[in-house]
């Protein structure tokens, strides 16, 4: 039993040491080599088998005291097998003075670059600049080049960072002018290293036949060194999927991105493609925002790639957007006619009452009297309806007619009771006549 339990302690402890020791070589190979195999070299040892070669002095292992103002330096090297990637710069700058100083180190420009970005592999390279024809300094470095060295006392050079490798300062005459950049190309110069990566997926090396509507295009691309150029990269909205001098016209420009003095190296532009029938353009020279439908008004003579296709009409023709038709509304329904109340009858009116005379005015003894006139009505007042009582009856005494139920009756008995005085007057004058005689 004891001996069985020492075996299964020993079987344990081995199969822990076995872990362990499988850990640490897994961590030691993951922790110590960023750039290759184990046996890859780390910061500038990666960088072996250093030359120059300059037009004044040729070949030799060093820069320092072997470059002049005006040479072509070409920089060649290798990395060793089993490292990876690793990116290398060579760089010229126009300089302050011939000698290098920090205080004044933030004036120099960069003159010529090697490709941006690019990165070797195993194997062997070699890099290329072009020297002013004034102070300068060039430097050969392991990274990316530092567009704008300095101020003093920051850690803004290739030395505190740990990465220049060889170096050279001279010249002996001042640059009056600020760097005017590189020479531009004649004519349509060769690119190499041309790319193109379409929807961020797919990469071509040619664009014909494989761009497809709504996709984005990214071309990349090496501009050869003495050399500065013109490239644009452009689509256009189309009324056809394949080009016709006699369609070019209708073409409208839907996205582009263009670069004029593009320095030699590594570049790329990037557009997107509309999603309908397009055409994609990569040329030399300037953007063209209409076509023409000769070869002096399009890319033809400078044309580098291109593409059309599609399959759905654009909605705008010659820049113009076709507006969205509008949407008819639903004719409303129309209510029946609501039937139209019978008028309502107006009652007849009423009688008006027949005019009743106006009494003639009776002179009576003292001041006349007059009937006084009612006032009218005013005009649109509504009156109320009025009663008026019957006519009496006319009067016979002397001819006199009643006007009013009350008047017209007071009136003729005062008359009748003044003729009966007066009878009687004539009456007692007749007898009293009769006497005398």
């Amino acid at each position: 039993m004891n001996a069985a339990v020492k075996m299964a302690a020993a079987g344990l402890s081995a199969s822990l040491a076995m872990g362990a020791l499988s850990t640490g070589v897994f961590a030691h190979g993951d922790g110590n080599n960023d750039h290759g195999g184990a046996n890859c070299p780390s910061g500038n040892g990666l960088i072996q088998n250093v030359s120059f070669t300059t037009t004044s002095h040729g070949a030799g292992s060093s820069l320092s005291g072997r470059v002049s103002s005006g040479d072509h330096v070409v920089a060649s090297f290798s990395v060793p097998a089993n490292c990876g990637q690793v990116e290398v710069s060579l760089v010229s700058y126009q300089a302050p003075s011939a000698s290098f100083d920090a205080k004044t180190a933030d004036k120099q420009t960069v003159f010529r670059q090697s490709p941006a970005g690019a990165t070797y592999g195993a194997g062997n390279h070699s890099l290329a600049v072009d020297v002013p024809g004034c102070y300068f300094q060039v430097d050969f470095v392991r990274g990316s080049v530092i567009p704008q060295l300095g101020p003093e006392g920051s850690s803004n050079f290739y030395s505190p960072q740990g990465r220049l490798l060889a170096g050279a300062n001279g010249g002996s005459k001042s640059c009056t002018a600020p760097n005017p950049g590189p020479t531009p190309c004649s004519g349509n110069p060769q690119l190499s290293n041309v790319s193109y990566l379409l929807g961020g997926t797919k990469t071509v090396s040619d664009l014909r036949g494989h761009v497809t509507s709504g996709e984005s295009v990214k071309v990349t691309f090496t501009v050869p060194a003495n050399c500065a150029m013109d490239l644009v990269l452009a689509s256009y909205q189309a009324p056809l999927p394949y080009f016709t001098e006699q369609s070019a016209p209708q073409q409208v420009l839907f996205d582009h991105q263009s670069a004029t003095n593009i320095p030699a190296g590594v570049h790329s532009l990037s557009v997107n493609v509309p999603g309908c029938m397009f055409q994609v353009d990569f040329a030399h020279g300037a953007l063209l925002t209409t076509l023409g439908s000769s070869r002096s008004t399009d890319y033809a003579d400078r044309l580098i790639s291109a593409d059309n296709g599609g399959s759905t009409s654009c909605s705008a023709v010659a820049g113009t957007p076709t507006p969205a038709p509008t949407q008819t509304p639903a004719p409303t329904n129309t209510p029946a006619p609501t039937n139209t109340p019978a008028p309502t009858q107006t009652p007849a009116p009423t009688g008006t009452p027949a005019t009743t005379p106006t009494p003639a005015a009776v002179t009576t003894p003292g001041a006349p009297q007059s009937t006084p006139t009612a006032p009218a009505a005013p005009i649109g007042a509504v009156q109320a309806a009025t009663v008026n009582a019957p006519p009496a009856a006319p009067s016979g005494v002397l001819g006199l007619t009643t006007s009013t139920p009350m008047t017209g009756v007071k009136l003729a008995l005062g008359g009748a009771t003044i003729m009966v005085l007066v009878g009687f007057i004539l009456m007692g004058l007749a007898g009293l006549r009769r006497e005398v005689l």
